[in-house]
């Protein structure tokens, strides 16, 4: 079973509408999920661990959980400032079949792929380390999803659904990819996640 999701505060309505538009250039459908709200003297709170991450953090771990619970094998998470290159399906549909079948995640469009990367074929890349995964599949398999809950709900370390720079030592299965030249990107705007203003993040 697959799923697609993206993360939201209710207050930021604008982005739902951009991300709505944006989503219309892909042949799926996308369920909004509600981000969750952390106080601003959560303890768990430091100068690298702001409130937005450590609300998305929970916010993964609990749509991992309902994933669960769905029986989903693919979910894959979008953040609402996610835009996608125009011919993003015609891409992804000509792409797909290269990714291995012992893929953990699959990063969209990434930044920073070059190290330690290595071409599989076509635009798919194995890699070691990437940023800004504001598009990202994951596959449940040996117990992929459980472990990631459980790093994810510990709170040391800031996601930004940049799952393979904190947890590929840690977390059990986790064989990463990436599309290069990537089909998604982070739209220009204030971030919800570093608290400031940041420039639209073209991907490798």
């Amino acid at each position: 079973m697959k799923k697609s999701i993206c993360i939201n505060l209710p207050e930021r309505t604008d982005r739902k509408e951009l991300a709505i538009e944006e989503f219309k250039k892909l042949d799926r459908d996308v369920l909004f999920v509600e981000a969750l709200k952390v106080e601003r003297d959560h303890e768990k709170i430091t100068k690298a661990i702001k409130r937005g991450y450590i609300g998305l953090n929970l916010t993964i771990a609990r749509e991992l959980k309902i994933a669960i619970e769905e029986g989903v094998k693919e979910l894959t998470i979008f953040e609402d400032d996610v835009v996608f290159i125009d011919d993003v399906q015609k891409i992804y549909d000509s792409e797909i079949k290269n990714l291995p079948e012992d893929a953990s995640v699959l990063y969209w469009g990434s930044v920073s792929v070059g190290i330690g990367s290595r071409l599989v074929k076509g635009r798919i890349h194995k890699v070691r380390k990437a940023y800004y995964g504001h598009a990202i599949t994951l596959y449940n398999k040996d117990g992929f999803f459980e472990s990631l809950i459980n790093e994810l709900e510990k709170l040391e370390q800031p996601s930004d659904v940049c799952i393979l720079n904190h947890y590929r030592d840690v977390v059990n299965g986790l064989k990463a990819y990436s599309f290069v030249k990537g089909i998604a990107y982070q739209r220009a705007g204030y971030s919800d996640n570093t608290e400031r203003e940041e420039n639209e993040r073209l991907v490798d």
